[in-house]
């Protein structure tokens, strides 16, 4: 077991990252996010993913790969556990970390833990793990994230066993933060920060320039597949009355790739029922997603990250919803009518052209931009405090 302040007599110190999901450009954001901080710890550090993650994607970040993983413990065969035999030259030369050297867990799940996901998820990504996991001396902190509803009793007390043994939970929004309290009471490690995509710098690529005063569109397949009342041919006639109605007005669309093949399909579907040209954005690094994000002039999305990536660089969007995250971030910004309410694409075309183009136009993007300067500082601050737990 690692006693205080051993973090800081071996230099190196390992990073285990839960929750990642390739090829969701959110996730990978808050990747990158993690890196960024980790980078300026002033320590060589290694973060470490599940080794079942795509070997291209570890190789893209440098990542190293956890044999044993909390998902993998429904197999109750601890098969991770010869890792902790070999030698450290076959670890160095393998990329591998074994269970043991593990020194901090961070969960950037996003999305994860709420009756959605059930019980059983919450007990492999965590639950069974966490105690273990404090006993050898590793540090466990749920970095902020969305939860809730829970109403499923063996949830809610998986739930309380995570809280009770986490060295810190964050809520990224206050109704996360009352689901949580509801079943745990107020506790010094259960606080509120926010999503910490923010910080990630935009990577700009060649040809994003002309993505300039574009609409962006940011379809999400998983809107009629999570079975929120909409078919896929009406989600996808509301994206097509969406791009029709800004190119009757004279304006250019671009459909930006978010996530995966199925994203991919219905962007390309979209195009193919336009009279005019569109263009598409796909691209591998989410920071390059973030700058195209960036250059546009607003944005409709069904991306909670895409939602994010526009408001943090002050662009004007409006998004679907399918849980209370949307509601809850937009509202943090000043803007809770910014989350569509209906599936008249026409009139959400007109709304946000109405934005874009009315009298209040600047001082929209100025409060937009002033809402996330201050975020980001709260960004900031749950670093330094993730930070803290390591002296």
């Amino acid at each position: 077991m690692k006693s205080k302040g051993e973090f800081m007599k071996d230099k190196r110190l390992n990073i285990e990252v839960l929750g990642i999901g390739f090829p969701n450009k959110g996730a990978e954001l808050m990747l990158c996010a993690i890196q960024d901080w980790a980078a300026q710890l002033g320590r060589e550090t290694r973060i470490v993913v599940n080794w079942q993650s795509p070997y291209q994607k570890r190789a893209y970040y440098g990542l190293w790969a956890k044999i044993w993983h909390p998902m993998d413990a429904r197999m109750r065969v601890p098969y991770g556990r010869a890792v902790d035999f070999l030698k450290k030259e076959w670890t160095e030369k393998l990329g591998v970390v074994a269970d043991k050297d593990v020194d901090l867990v961070l969960d950037a799940s996003g999305y994860a833990y709420g009756d959605p996901w059930g019980a059983r998820k919450a007990e492999h990504r965590l639950g069974e793990v966490i105690t273990g996991w404090k006993r050898q001396g590793k540090k466990v902190v749920m970095l902020p994230q969305a939860f809730g509803p829970f109403q499923d009793p063996a949830l809610r007390a998986t739930m309380k066993h995570i809280v009770d043994h986490a060295d810190h939970v964050y809520a990224r929004d206050s109704i996360s933060f009352g689901a949580l309290q509801e079943i745990t009471g107020e506790r010094k490690n259960l606080t509120m920060s926010v999503d910490f995509s923010c910080l990630v710098q935009a990577r700009a690529f060649e040809g994003v320039d002309q993505l300039s005063e574009t609409i962006g569109l940011i379809p999400n397949h998983k809107m009629y597949e999570m079975g929120k009342g909409l078919s896929k041919d009406r989600y996808f006639d509301f994206f097509v009355a969406i791009a029709r109605e800004i190119q009757a007005r004279g304006r250019k669309v671009s459909l930006i790739l978010h996530e995966g093949q199925k994203d991919l399909a219905l962007c390309k579907e979209i195009m193919e029922r336009l009279s005019e040209p569109a263009l598409l954005v796909e691209r591998s690094d989410p920071r390059e997603i973030k700058a195209a994000i960036g250059r546009c002039a607003g944005v409709v999305t069904s991306r909670f990250h895409g939602f994010a990536s526009s408001l943090f660089q002050g662009v004007p969007a409006f998004s679907t919803s399918w849980s209370h995250k949307y509601e809850e971030f937009a509202a943090s910004f000043g803007y809770p009518e910014f989350v569509i309410k209906d599936a008249d694409g026409a009139d959400v075309a007109r709304r946000l052209l109405a934005v874009l183009e009315g009298d209040d136009a600047a001082e929209t993007r100025r409060k937009i931009t002033a809402a996330a300067m201050e975020q980001k500082e709260a960004c900031r601050r749950m670093w330094t405090e993730v930070g803290q737990l390591l002296h």
